[in-house]
């Protein structure tokens, strides 16, 4: 199994400016709408959201199924 290629990376070893959105909610379905609107990463916050790692887990999937990394 490899690993995905990260998509802000691949912008910034082309010169390009990779957009970063950070969120502040525990549903998975924020993370989903940022990354379909194009953010190229999302960043999932633990520390003042009250986030399991079972949801930390879905808002990962939710990034990674429309090609956005998670940070």
């Amino acid at each position: 199994m490899h690993m995905r290629p990260s998509r802000v990376l691949k912008k910034l070893r082309a010169g390009q400016v990779a957009s970063c959105v950070k969120i502040n909610l525990s549903d998975p379905r924020v993370i989903e709408i940022a990354a379909i609107c194009g953010f190229d990463c999302v960043w999932i916050d633990m520390e003042h959201v009250p986030t399991d790692w079972g949801t930390v887990e879905n808002q990962i999937r939710a990034a990674k199924i429309h090609d956005c990394d998670a940070m």
